[in-house]
């Protein structure tokens, strides 16, 4: 079909100008006139420009949490009007103060996404939101065809329903581009963007080594003790990162004859930690590969009594700032990576794909 509305037959009704990330920025009518302009920083709406004939105006708005506008004022600081709603967003209420003629500046509300004037429903870039049903209007996807059920983590049964907002939590939780929620405290980790095509199209690669006896020599920098085991692991993107980030690998052990999880030791040895850690490597800003190989010594403690069974999955997180969780040698098994104890709870919205790993030791 034809874009030229002198042929096509259609009469254009609003036109916009929209920024990096798709949020509206200006909005005119079908015949070029000046309607609002919406001010942004630091990925967040501050505040809307109206295009009253008579009176145009500034008009600041403030946020619950969760991003969601609650209160407007004038320029000078004079409260206009106050708004509310269901915790999924539905019931959308404004209670002007005396005096403000009413007239809402902009469309964006819950969660500061656009709400379209004719359906009803919430754009959040990747797809359409209903807050009547609190459910997206269409399944979440990935251009990985590899991952049938896209941003969900197997632990959470609520992030396999493709349509559901933020998990069933909007109290809690928050979606900031229509694929994965995250809870309040973890926004600033989120990101405020849409995955670039770039990150999710890449692939995380490894290369992963059972050595025998002695380490390579080429580790004998690290000043590594010898022991009868050692982990080898190499990871490589399939293209370079312009940003850069970090690869962090979650790590389960089990015991390989029961398959009753081991529980791991502090490195006094005398505290229990759980049965998972996290670990990570760096990768530079146009890199596709860690600053540093690493190798880690398995002791005969951390084996289980009949061997054991490493369950490892690990991705790529573009952008990513480290949680400062994660500190040089916290975890012995990580060796002289930074890691864990603590479940980081990553967003996966600039991440590769998973990259699974079992291994068992004897």
């Amino acid at each position: 079909m034809s874009c030229d509305i002198t042929s096509n037959g259609f009469t254009p009704t609003a036109g916009y100008v929209v920024g990096p990330s798709g949020e509206q920025l200006t909005e005119v009518d079908g015949s070029g006139t000046w309607l609002h302009t919406n001010v942004y920083a630091g990925g967040k709406l501050i505040g809307t420009y109206d295009g009253n004939v008579s009176a145009p105006s500034l008009h600041f708005h403030f946020d619950d949490p969760l991003g969601t506008r609650r209160a407007q004022t004038n320029a000078s600081g004079t409260l206009e009007a106050t708004y509310q709603s269901l915790p999924f967003g539905d019931g959308l209420n404004e209670v002007p103060v005396t005096g403000y003629n009413g007239e809402d500046p902009t469309e964006n509300h819950f969660t500061g996404k656009e709400r379209d004037t004719e359906s009803g429903n919430d754009y959040f870039g990747a797809r359409y939101y209903a807050s009547s049903m609190g459910r997206f209007l269409s399944p979440d996807w990935t251009s990985k065809s590899s991952d049938p059920v896209p941003y969900a983590k197997l632990s959470n049964p609520q992030s396999l329903n493709l349509y559901a907002y933020a998990g069933n939590s909007p109290i809690v939780m928050v979606d900031l581009d229509g694929h994965a929620g995250c809870t309040v405290e973890g926004i600033a980790e989120c990101g405020s963007t849409p995955p670039s095509s770039e990150v999710a199209t890449r692939d995380l690669s490894e290369s992963e080594q059972i050595t025998q006896g002695l380490y390579n020599n080429t580790l004998t920098a690290t000043r590594v003790p010898v022991h009868d085991y050692g982990y080898f692991r190499k990871w490589e993107l399939s293209g370079k990162s312009a940003k850069g980030g970090w690869i962090v690998q979650q790590i389960n052990l089990f015991d390989t004859k029961s398959g009753n999880p081991i529980e791991l030791k502090d490195q006094s040895g005398k505290h229990d930690m759980g049965t998972a850690y996290w670990e990570a490597w760096h990768v530079s800003k146009g890199s596709k590969y860690t600053d540093f190989l690493n190798s880690s010594p398995w002791d005969d403690g951390m084996r289980g009594s009949h061997g054991t069974t490493v369950e490892a999955s690990a991705r790529f997180y573009e952008g990513l700032e480290l949680p400062n969780t994660f500190k040089l040698g916290n975890v012995p098994e990580a060796d002289y990576l930074k890691s864990t104890y603590t479940d980081p709870r990553l967003s996966t919205d600039n991440a590769t794909a998973a990259v699974p790993l079992t291994v068992h030791f004897q």
